[in-house]
């Protein structure tokens, strides 16, 4: 991770800025380290050069998956049916759905 990028980062949770602490550099880059947030706290790793913003996000949310496998199963079958997007919302008439 460049350290510039602290400039466009914020702390998933609260939007606070991050502060770096790095552990390993290489020339311009952390390569391991962590991020922490200057409000809340929460600290976010950096390993092999890449941090991991999502960690905290998703336990926040308790962990809940990004879609529920009922919605995923009901987008599956509308495609399987042919209908895909289309089907979903109805026909299209000069951008005007007929619903």
């Amino acid at each position: 991770m460049k350290e510039d990028l602290l400039d466009i980062v914020c702390c998933p949770l609260d939007k606070s800025e991050l502060e770096l602490e790095a552990i390993r550099r290489d020339d311009e880059e952390i390569l391991e380290g962590r991020l922490v947030c200057t409000e809340c706290g929460e600290e976010y790793p950096i390993e092999d050069g890449i941090p991991n913003l999502l960690t905290a996000a998703r336990s926040a949310r308790g962990r809940r998956p990004l879609a529920r496998p009922a919605d995923r199963r009901s987008a599956l079958r509308a495609r399987r049916a042919g209908g895909g997007f289309l089907h979903l919302v109805g026909p299209l008439v000069f951008g005007v759905a007929l619903v």
